[in-house]
């Protein structure tokens, strides 16, 4: 049967028509006919039945043919469409198209392999968190190294302690132990800087003696270096000169103590010159400490700077079970 006639007999027999010859009409459209055809078709078949049809108790009323109907023709459109589909994946140029397509996808996926790990990388596998920290830095403000020489002022090769106030220009002599053999073996030649005091120029306490009387039958060229330490006031001056450097020193006090006191001893946070001798001379019953203070060059203490960085951390602890069953997940992460 075709178009032509299939539409004569629906127009016979419209006032009768079912839900059957509708499906022969969808039937035969999804075959030889087209979409659009079809649509027009079912809507122009559709309004004749709303206009013809009457309420009928033996036989479905047209408002049941009505909700029937759009699930009808959806049925056949999706056939239509499976069809054409179905006719296309069929064709030869669409394959040899198909084929090209999904090389050039393979290619390009492949050349964009790292790309692709990167990122994915990035969203699942970014174990790390950025966080803001706070810490302290040690700052020291530049310093010069050398006090200023005055004019034909050459600095010696070897540590010297020069005190034009009580004319004395003696070598100091760096002792490797505080044992007091090895100290009073070190003043035959020069005044001592005891062991395991700082060296001068540094932070800390340069602690130096000498003797200030000895053995007349000594014939040591610095038995009476120090004898004179008494006249020392505040504000007089020192100068020391030691690796190629000049450190120039002033008295800030003076004190007379008992031997068994060693705070002299102690270590200060500024270059500091502690000057010790027996007193009164020719005795060894107190010792006579003077301290000076370290004016050139100038020195500047480090300051504690508070400072913010941030850093990437873990966002969870490493775990610690390789070798434990467990563990064996890690090798898939």
């Amino acid at each position: 049967m075709d178009n032509n006639s299939l539409a004569e007999n629906i127009e016979e027999k419209r006032d009768k028509l079912t839900i059957s010859d509708i499906e022969k009409v969808l039937s035969l459209f999804r075959e030889k006919g087209s979409e659009s055809e079809l649509r027009a078709f079912i809507k122009e078949l559709t309004d004749e039945i709303k206009e013809t049809s009457k309420p009928d108790k033996k036989t479905s009323n047209w408002q049941n043919i009505e909700e029937k109907i759009p699930s009808r023709v959806n049925l056949a459109l999706d056939f239509l469409h499976i069809d054409n589909i179905s006719r296309l994946l069929k064709n030869k140029y669409f394959k040899k198209f198909a084929g090209f397509a999904g090389s050039f996808l393979i290619i390009y996926f492949l050349f964009n392999l790292p790309v692709y790990i990167t990122r994915v990388s990035y969203l699942f596998g970014n174990k790390t968190e950025l966080q803001t920290i706070k810490y302290s830095q040690i700052v020291q403000t530049p310093m010069a190294k050398s006090a200023p020489l005055d004019p034909d002022e050459i600095i010696t090769p070897d540590s010297r302690l020069l005190i034009p106030k009580l004319s004395v220009n003696a070598p100091i002599v760096f002792a490797t132990s505080q044992e007091e053999k090895d100290i009073l073996e070190g003043l035959h030649n020069g005044v001592v800087r005891y062991a395991g005091m700082s060296n001068p120029g540094d932070a800390g306490n340069t602690y130096i003696t000498g003797h200030s009387s000895n053995y007349w039958w000594d014939k040591g060229k610095y038995n009476y270096v120090f004898v004179l330490l008494d006249k020392m006031q505040t504000a007089d001056r020192a100068t020391i000169y030691h690796n190629g450097n000049k450190y120039i020193y002033e008295v800030t006090s003076k004190e007379i103590v008992e031997p068994a006191n060693v705070s002299s001893l102690a270590q200060t946070t500024e270059p500091t010159l502690t000057l010790m001798t027996c007193y009164p001379p020719g005795t060894t019953n107190k010792r006579l400490t003077v301290r000076l203070k370290q004016i050139s060059p100038q020195y500047f203490a480090p300051r504690i700077v508070e400072k913010e960085k941030t850093i990437e951390v873990p966002k969870s602890l490493p775990s610690s079970d390789n070798g434990s069953f467990f563990g064996l997940f890690r090798l898939f992460q």
